[in-house]
């Protein structure tokens, strides 16, 4: 993997992509990883409804497992699913090639920062479901545990499947931060990880020889999730969504997870993308507005910057200094920024070109949680 260390300043420590690439003994595929949060505000019953069991954790400690007096009158809860994949490896052709993604231990701080996360705040509640201890600010979070069982709860195939089903039942507002091991091969091959000594994980994959191709993310436990499966879950409550679903996608071959699957006309794009940036017209009213932020298109790899996700860093440090009392962002000011540092990588072969694509047209300044998305 190529390393570049940039000239020091308030920016830059290392810029290096793609994250991780997969041996042509797996037909020259790159893997991607990427991370998960899921934020919802559609009161208690919505967030209940993801797990029955699962216990309402404030940061540092547990609180009671029951939605009671407590939860009043808090208006933003947050769900945080990230992987890590510690010890996954594949075979390559000059041995094995390791898929642990490390960036995403530093995602969660950045991450929280940028959702302006405060220590002893009440109105919101946070749930870690990770396959690592992550920390934040030197205190370690909490991972969501089953109540009654201690049983912690991991990023699987059905764990991520059932947190989007249940909690798209309600409809409401949500904000999905996707940072997960993907594979860009034929949807008709064959894969499974086998534990091996020395706490190696490898995944294996057959390719069935068919020349098409998919993306898909892989749970912890090694199983397949492709997009149809992502948006059918998240689409269940599309009826009585009366606000913003926003999903990012800090990952190689990003725009090509949901291809062909749902359909975003307006496209707020790097300048120089396909002849210009085209800032859509004004459409009718909708207030089931779906916000899709892509790292990448068809082919391209994923970086990191600054010991993150480049997308996961980039957007969140561009809506900190929006924040901080800097001008206001639209979209399309947003993905120049981003577009600007991706366009430093030394490396033009591994240039990542970042998109905000919608169903409806985004107006005023973008912000990540859905109470600050505007739809005309």
């Amino acid at each position: 993997m190529e390393r570049h260390q940039k000239p020091s300043d308030a920016f830059s420590t290392l810029f290096v992509a793609p994250r991780v690439r997969i041996s042509p003994i797996l037909g020259g595929i790159p893997s991607r990883f990427n991370t998960f949060l899921v934020h919802f505000d559609e009161g208690a019953r919505c967030i209940r409804r993801i797990f029955p069991s699962l216990s309402p954790l404030p940061f540092r400690e547990k609180s009671n497992p029951e939605w009671g007096s407590e939860n009043s009158g808090i208006d933003e809860r947050n769900f945080q699913i990230l992987a890590h994949y510690a010890g996954w490896v594949t075979t390559g052709n000059k041995g094995d090639h390791n898929l642990q993604l490390n960036t995403v231990l530093n995602d969660v701080q950045i991450l929280l920062d940028s959702l302006k996360y405060k220590h002893g705040d009440t109105s919101r509640r946070w749930y870690f479901v990770t396959d690592f201890d992550a920390y934040y600010n030197g205190a370690q979070v909490p991972r969501a545990t089953l109540s009654g069982t201690d049983t912690v709860v991991l990023p699987t195939n059905e764990g991520i499947l059932g947190i989007l089903r249940e909690a798209s039942r309600e409809g409401g507002s949500g904000f999905v931060h996707l940072v997960n091991l993907t594979l860009w091969t034929t949807p008709g091959g064959v894969h499974f990880i086998t534990p091996e000594a020395n706490e190696k994980i490898r995944y294996t994959q057959v390719s069935d020889g068919s020349p098409n191709k998919e993306a898909f993310i892989v749970g912890t436990d090694g199983v397949r999730l492709y997009g149809r499966d992502f948006i059918e879950c998240l689409s269940e409550g599309d009826e009585k969504r009366r606000g913003t679903l926003t999903l990012s996608f800090d990952m190689c071959n990003a725009t090509e997870f949901l291809a062909g699957i749902i359909k975003l006309p307006y496209q707020y794009r790097s300048p120089n993308f396909d002849g210009g940036a085209n800032d859509p017209a004004a459409t009718t009213r909708s207030t089931n507005q779906l916000v899709v932020i892509s790292a990448s298109q068809r082919d391209q790899f994923a970086g990191e910057y600054c010991r993150c996700g480049a997308l996961t860093y980039l957007l969140a440090t561009a809506l900190m200094e929006e924040s901080d009392g800097q001008q206001a962002s639209t979209a399309s000011d947003i993905i120049r920024y981003i577009h600007g540092v991706c366009e430093t990588q030394p490396n033009r072969d591994y240039l990542q070109t970042p998109q905000i694509a919608s169903r409806y047209p985004l107006t005023g300044s973008f912000w990540l949680l859905p109470e600050y998305h505007s739809v005309l």
